[in-house]
């Protein structure tokens, strides 16, 4: 496998479709990584590779990689912030950086959330599904069928944009490519632990 895309960006090889159907196959069916590591042996003309080189090649052509941080065991700081950056103990609970190894002790990652949007954007099928609310909901007041119905998402739609206190000349949702994000917090905790 190359390590370059295509200059175009259009096109994809054989040997990325052949690891992307694979790929897919191993998240919609849920294999193991042993199981998809057999993949390579058991069709070895197919060109598959093992699941971790998989991902970093996904990871090239998907056109963004996530960024990697670290933070206190106790999740008292971020060490990446230019502030904490040049610190091996945590200056809140003294807790050093670094395991044995010179390894992070909680090390994670953030993918960036404007890449993902520009890919969806990108891609006919979501852009066009991501235009309901503008081109297919029909809002009937005091029916909720949707997000789009409710009182806080219609008070929205009458107030200007407002950024660090200068109004903006349009209102919220005025356009029919705007888009609303929302964030569920099922199994997340924004203090200390999981």
């Amino acid at each position: 496998m190359t390590d370059t895309i295509p200059a175009d960006g259009s096109s994809l090889n054989d040997d990325d479709l052949q690891l992307l159907r694979a790929f897919s196959l191993k998240t919609q069916d849920y294999l193991s990584e042993s199981t998809f590591n057999k993949l390579q042996y058991t069709f070895p003309r197919s060109g598959l590779c093992n699941l971790r080189r998989a991902r970093r090649r996904i990871e090239c052509l998907s056109g963004f990689k996530p960024a990697r941080y670290e933070a206190c065991i106790n999740s008292c700081i971020n060490f990446n912030v230019p502030a904490y950056s040049d610190l091996d103990a945590c200056p809140k609970c003294g807790q050093p950086r670094y395991a044995a190894g010179n390894k992070p002790r909680k090390p994670y990652i953030y993918n960036p959330i404007i890449p993902r949007l520009a890919g969806l954007a990108a891609n006919h099928t979501t852009a066009t599904q991501g235009q309901y609310r503008a081109r297919e909901h029909v809002h009937r007041p005091g029916v909720t069928t949707d997000i789009f119905d409710r009182q806080h998402y219609r008070s929205l739609c009458g107030q200007y944009v407002t950024i660090d206190g200068q109004r903006l000349g349009h209102r919220h949702f005025s356009d029919h490519r705007d888009v609303a994000l929302g964030l569920s917090t099922d199994g997340f905790s924004p203090f200390k632990g999981r």
